[in-house]
């Protein structure tokens, strides 16, 4: 109690002097009434779930190469690779791109199947194409993503 009257009047000093300003910011993304349609903010927000997931902030502050290049054990020859063998904490920007597209499908694979149990879809057979694509598009996903770690790590759960 002592500590707290005797920093009292330190503390409201600078507002006797200073006046906030009496600001009114709005933030409305989605709400009704604010003309942002709810497709348009997923859409804006699904973007950034790429781009984050993508590796975006590690592309900003490392500034890999967009790819690689290898010599060819057959011909002698120099090619490119988009993946970097070996080094698990180490990506090139085409690496990061496509492992977020995989996930991203991933995720666009669930609000198929979220949209599937909508009860506004009544025709049976959007229900049907939309939980088909969305099962199909999760599993792809899977299959990529496994498909990426058996490039990034040759000898990981052989």
């Amino acid at each position: 109690g002592g500590v707290r009257s005797a920093l009292g009047p330190l503390l409201c000093a600078p507002f006797g002097v200073l006046r906030c300003p009496n600001m009114k910011l709005r933030l409305s993304l989605g709400t009704p009434g604010s003309g942002a349609a709810p497709s348009s903010v997923f859409l804006l927000l699904f973007a950034l779930y790429f781009l984050i997931i993508s590796g975006t902030v590690y592309v900003v502050v490392n500034k890999p190469p967009s790819m690689g290049t290898e010599r060819d054990p057959r011909t002698g020859g120099i090619r490119w690779v988009s993946f970097m063998p070996g080094k698990i904490n180490a990506q090139y920007i085409m690496e990061g791109l496509s492992a977020g597209c995989a996930m991203a499908l991933g995720g666009a694979g669930f609000v198929m199947l979220d949209r599937a149990n909508d009860p506004a879809v009544t025709i049976e057979n959007s229900r049907m194409i939309l939980t088909s694509a969305g099962v199909l598009s999760i599993l792809s996903s899977v299959g990529l993503c496994q498909l990426f770690v058996r490039i990034k790590i040759p000898n990981y759960l052989l």
